[in-house]
């Protein structure tokens, strides 16, 4: 166990990341542990994993929702389901005391939260803007046949190419995780993933890429949506872009069917709790509180480059024409509305969607932010293959990057000129958080509290 709780501080917390359910079941073995396992040593170590885990929990939530990406998040975008982790939290804050099975060894351990985590927990104006980056674990060997004595589990002691990404603000948060187009993912890592933006005014006001069930998801439950579909996703600070990944790579146990998700239809999730919502321009724009969104689903006008083509010289259909331009049209009309305008459904499977978010801090009203977002520079260009588009695109803001998305082919995105580098050299990497990778060593410090917990082997001797 010891060994355990030292490698997940030093590659990156639990597989089902942030899970609304899962993070309680685990957290409980954890509190279990803590509590009785009667080695003075590895309640010390367990007392400053619990610390870690509650300051990542911190910086990363607003209204006691957790922001960023999540895995194993099934069923559901959210809501108050998330309140089954604020919970253990609440409790360590002077709060009311849940006494339900998955809580109850949280309620009677002896763990105090550090003050610096109280400050972080309850300060989130005072923490400003920030990008939060962190790896973690999931990426599988890829060895088969499997190893002798691993054949019915996850094998997964690698430098996972996975980079968690998160925007915080005071008013929402803004992340994915990227993931390597070559990695291989475990059975767990493709399941239950959730990317978007979540608004402090409502736990209800959130924006998901999700997988349009048609009726029944895959858990057999009545619902027009369910987490299941795998995205490939770039992002910086206020724009993230998502897309419904062609293909990727897993390797499962032996055990687990191995049902592939590709080409699955796919939407975007926005509930109906806003304050405002107007469409213009292929965009919808979106306000809670002192928070805004944009969603722009990107697709070309396949009809009209066919009838312009036709127009042009040249005998190759496949290639310019000297008087073609280099991009092609774009639709403004590449969705549709469920009845209760919920979910916002894409006609193409594989458009790439823009999200792009604002403050009331930046633009006094709703109109101001759609004016900045309204001449931002959005184009497809072609490539040999019709359809298979690249897609440039440049955010609001002063410090906007050029993001460069292959629509078609499995390449690495860009942000500035720069291919993303998902091997970050850092585990967890915030103005308040840091530990460079596989170290153990962790800072943490946020409003005069300093911090030093150390994982490392090192501090056995």
């Amino acid at each position: 166990m010891k060994t355990y709780f030292r490698e997940r501080a030093e590659r990156g917390f639990f597989l089902e990341y942030a899970s609304y359910g899962y993070t309680k079941h685990s957290l409980n073995m954890v509190d279990l542990a803590y509590q009785y396992s009667g080695d003075k040593e590895l309640n010390t170590l367990l007392d400053d994993f619990l610390t870690l885990f509650w300051v990542e929990w911190a910086q990363v939530s607003i209204s006691g929702i957790r922001g960023g990406p999540k895995t194993r998040h099934h069923k559901t975008v959210g809501g108050l389901k998330d309140k089954e982790v604020v919970d253990l939290i609440s409790f360590n804050l002077g709060g009311p005391a849940n006494a339900g099975v998955w809580w109850y060894w949280n309620l009677i351990n002896d763990y105090k939260l550090p003050p610096v985590v109280w400050k972080m927990a309850l300060d989130r104006e005072g923490m400003g803007s920030f990008t939060y980056k962190a790896r973690g674990i999931g990426e599988e060997e890829n060895v088969l046949p499997r190893p002798l004595g691993t054949e019915r589990s996850l094998v997964v002691d690698t430098d996972a190419r996975f980079l968690k990404n998160t925007y915080v603000t005071p008013d929402y948060t803004l992340g994915t995780q990227m993931d390597h187009p070559s990695a291989v993912h475990s059975h767990l890592s493709i399941t239950g993933r959730w990317h978007g933006m979540t608004f402090a005014q409502s736990p209800e006001a959130r924006i998901v890429p999700v997988n349009i069930t048609e009726g029944l998801n895959v858990y057999k439950k009545k619902s027009p949506y369910d987490m299941e579909a795998m995205y490939q996703t770039v992002h910086y600070e206020r724009t993230l872009i998502v897309q419904q990944s062609r293909r990727w790579y897993a390797v499962h146990p032996e055990w687990y069917p191995v049902n592939a998700g590709y080409d699955q239809p796919v939407g975007i999730w926005f509930g109906n709790e806003w304050d405002h919502r107007v469409e213009r321009d292929g965009w919808t724009f979106v306000q809670s509180g002192n928070a805004y969104a944009a969603v722009r689903p990107v697709l070309w006008d396949e009809a009209y480059e066919k009838e312009y083509k036709k127009k042009t010289t040249g005998n190759q259909v496949y290639f310019n024409a000297p008087d073609d331009a280099p991009k092609v049209k774009l639709r403004t009309d590449s969705f549709s509305w469920s009845e209760d305008k919920s979910l916002m459904y894409l006609e193409d499977m594989h458009t790439a969607t823009i999200i792009e978010a604002g403050r009331k801090a930046d633009y006094p009203t709703l109109e101001a932010f759609m004016a900045d977002v309204l001449d931002n520079p959005i184009a497809l260009y072609k490539t040999v293959v019709p359809g298979d588009n690249i897609l440039v695109y440049t955010g609001c803001g002063e410090e906007a990057q050029e993001i460069v998305l292959s629509c078609g082919a499995v390449q690495i995105p860009t942000v500035g000129g720069e291919p993303i580098d998902y091997s970050h050299p850092m585990t967890f990497d915030s103005p308040y958080l840091k530990s460079e990778y596989k170290s153990g060593k962790i800072r943490i410090e946020y409003d005069g509290e300093l911090l030093d917990l150390d994982f490392s082997k090192a501090s056995e001797l």
